[in-house]
């Protein structure tokens, strides 16, 4: 009678004991075991290997979506973590329940941006060019109110006559809360007096609901930005508001404000931004005061283009000093949620040893202050080279 199999015997398991070894050889007796053959079948190493694979195919697929944008606003998946600590970048459902958003407006294309620069206190239009219904801040020479409150108006009157020449437009007014003495941001006093200067006309109370495909009026293509804190966030925050309101990222850009600024505009911030040059426009209306336009030309280069000219996003010292010092209200942003596909532009801020990070390059041309190293304004102006929903435009 022949033997049964070895392979048929059932042996009790019995785990290998280091009872008796010197503890300075336990670590090589395991070592041993650890190295020692198994009886591991061919099944076990195939499930473990495909368990490996699909592990792998997951992780490159997670990080290679996470990176790709939908130009038309539709995050596909985010593989970046939030900054805020509350998960992935995306849309969150509970707000976008409540966003209603028509077939015309989502149709909408251009962005036309009023760089708000004080807020109107006013209630009719007798009382726009009143010094007294105004909050701004003031010259170092104390005066010019008059004159620039008149180029206030007029950038109002030229930002709602562009957006009514444009039916596929979206006009915004940008500017916050930045005037510790009223909670009324730049962007809504803005649009208040456009209202009262009749240059856009509200719906009356008694109108009935308008299909979705209804021509829009201008003021339906009106919205205000009411978080900007500086001409950097005027550009950038509008662009997120026109994501919020039309579900996707406009294709053409025209700006409104002062002429003296259309190189800090063009030069430093559009370039910051990545915005395409054949797809933007600047109109720039100054004051009309000779003597205050003049004292306004050095200003805007000592405060404005030089230094951003060495702190491209200014997130830093003297810039985000003026940050703080206007968010009188305490008020935080929420275009983390509302335009999700530039998140990591939002937090993007070039720090001394930027030059080595390899998402960011340097800024071509900008001049950089005298009162600054140049190692450091090299740094400072380190441009954003994450993917961008109008890298293709």
């Amino acid at each position: 009678m022949l033997p049964a199999p070895v392979s048929s015997r059932h042996r009790q398991f019995r785990k290998p004991s280091t009872a008796g070894v010197a503890p300075r050889t336990v670590w090589s007796y395991r070592l041993h075991l650890l190295s020692a053959r198994s009886r591991a079948t061919n099944l076990a190493v195939l499930l473990l290997t495909a368990s490996l694979a699909l592990s792998l195919i997951v992780n490159i697929r997670h990080w290679l979506l996470g990176r790709t944008l939908d130009y038309d606003g539709q995050l596909r998946h985010s593989g970046n973590p939030s900054v805020l600590g509350t998960g992935r970048y995306g849309p969150v459902k509970s707000i976008e329940d409540t966003m209603d958003r028509s077939t015309e407006l989502q149709k909408l294309d251009h962005l036309v941006v009023v760089v708000g620069h004080g807020v109107w206190l006013g209630n009719d239009a007798g009382e726009v060019l009143d010094e007294h219904s105004w909050v701004l801040e003031r010259y170092p020479s104390g005066g010019g109110v008059q004159t620039r409150i008149e180029a206030f108006t007029a950038h109002i009157r030229k930002g709602a006559e562009l957006a009514e020449a444009d039916p596929k437009s979206l006009l915004v007014f940008s500017g916050g809360a930045t005037q510790a003495s009223t909670p009324i941001s730049e962007s809504v006093s803005y649009f208040s007096l456009a209202i009262a200067l009749s240059l856009l006309v509200p719906p009356s109370s008694s109108s009935v609901l308008r299909p979705s495909s209804a021509h829009l009026t201008t003021y339906e293509r009106t919205a205000t930005e009411e978080y900007a804190l500086d001409s950097f966030q005027n550009l950038l925050f509008s662009i997120a508001r026109f994501r919020t309101v039309t579900n996707h990222y406009p294709k053409r850009m025209t700006v409104v404000g002062y002429a003296i600024k259309e190189d800090r505009f063009d030069e430093l911030h559009r370039a910051a931004l990545r915005w395409p040059a054949k797809n933007w426009h600047y109109v720039g209306i100054d004051m009309e005061d000779a003597q205050q336009h003049k004292q306004a030309i050095q200003g805007e280069r000592t405060n404005g283009y030089l230094p951003y000219s060495y702190d491209l996003y200014g997130c830093h010292e003297m810039l985000l000093e003026k940050r703080r010092a206007r968010n009188r209200h305490h008020h935080a942003h929420p275009y983390h949620i509302a335009a999700p596909e530039i998140a990591p532009l939002l937090e993007w801020c070039p720090g001394i040893d930027a030059a080595a990070d390899s998402r960011g390059r340097l800024a071509f041309g900008p001049e950089k202050s005298k009162n600054v190293p140049i190692g450091k304004a090299d740094s400072y102006s380190q441009v954003f080279d994450g993917p961008l929903p109008w890298d293709d435009l």
